[in-house]
């Protein structure tokens, strides 16, 4: 096999040839269609292909980097924090100037615990939230992760999908609905509040007045949109506050940090269950989500994010019109913009 192929080598070694699902080469690309798979640098909003080739990556690790890849400041203090020890016997202190800076832009968050991704931190919001309210079905709307409460995948037990009522976007009757179906089994709303556009206002208000109506918890997946749409995500974004919520991507610019937060009515009770991991306060991510947490004090990385991206809507746009290709635009927000095509099978032909 040729050294330098490793998209083949890959095949040869890792499961569907890579371990993050939307980076194998089918997602990437489509069924039978071929592009770069590997990187050997990374730096700014630039990669460099094992290929040698140099492209201008749009979706920056899947929306986890907003201070570009290999920041400079960012990028040494991990080093400094590392060489001092990544993680011991103790929690780091820097554990805790982290969780301070945190709660002190999160809205919901009086209290907060980290963990390593965003999964996690969703399946550790809905165990809290299912602990306090002594119930078990959710209510959710969005992409949450693969772990067993938020999939319908081969290998999920039927009684664990029969605890989740999906619901559509942005939809009210929908939500009230089955907020309704649950009755006093509900434990939980759960929403991923922007996905592609913004929702509606009233949606994420009225989950809020129909968790406080019958005692259920109403959380947010943040990983999206916590430290890009906002400092503090959605909820601070559109002034409607959460119980519980999960940030991740952004919060540590790419390093393997996630955290779900909430009031402390919720999270101190969650002691009586059980969720931790070993490497939760490993020192390097701390490190890095700390350094994001400076510079979102000293600048508006947000307010960037969305002239930038609304400049780079601009310009696709505008090479749209002069390729004259049709049936394709650019739709979504401005920090989170997308291409939607008139026959969606087009995206990957």
């Amino acid at each position: 096999i040729d050294v330098h192929d490793y998209q083949a080598r890959a095949a040869r070694v890792i499961r569907g040839g890579a371990s993050t699902g939307s980076k194998r080469v089918g997602a990437l690309y489509g069924p039978d269609t071929d592009g770069p798979t590997h990187f050997d640098r990374a730096a700014g909003c630039r990669l460099v292909t094992t290929d040698g080739d140099t492209l201008v990556d749009c979706t920056m690790a899947l929306g986890s980097v907003a201070l570009g890849y290999a920041e400079p400041e960012l990028t040494r203090a991990v080093i400094e924090t590392i060489a001092n020890g990544s993680v011991s016997g103790l929690s780091p202190a820097l554990e805790v100037r982290v969780a301070e800076a945190f709660c002190g832009v999160v809205p919901c968050a009086e209290r907060v615990q980290f963990v390593k991704t965003g999964a996690e931190a969703m399946s550790a919001a809905v165990r809290i939230a299912r602990a306090y309210t002594g119930r078990d079905v959710v209510v959710g709307c969005g992409y949450f992760g693969w772990h067993d409460w938020a999939s319908d995948a081969d290998g999920v037990s039927a009684d664990v999908k029969a605890a989740r009522r999906t619901i559509p976007f942005d939809d009210i009757p929908a939500m009230e609905r089955a907020v309704a179906e649950a009755g006093n089994r509900l434990a939980a709303v759960v929403l991923e509040p922007v996905i592609e556009r913004l929702p509606s206002v009233e949606w994420t208000r009225r989950a809020r007045e129909l968790c406080d109506a019958s005692g259920a918890a109403l959380i947010f997946d943040e990983m999206k949109t916590g430290f890009r749409l906002a400092t503090g995500g959605y909820q601070q974004y559109a002034d409607v506050v959460p119980d519980l919520a999960a940030f991740g991507k952004a919060l540590a610019n790419g390093f393997p940090l996630a955290a779900v937060c909430g009031h402390a009515s919720l999270m101190e009770p969650a002691e009586k269950t059980w969720i931790s991991s070993t490497l939760a306060s490993e020192s390097g991510a701390l490190a890095a989500a700390a350094a994001v947490l400076h510079w979102h004090e000293k600048v508006d990385i947000c307010a960037s994010l969305w002239s930038i991206g609304k400049e780079i809507r601009e310009s696709v746009t505008a090479a749209i019109a002069a390729s004259g290709i049709e049936g394709v635009a650019v739709d979504g927000i401005d920090p989170m913009w997308l291409l939607r095509f008139d026959d969606p099978a087009r995206e990957s032909a």
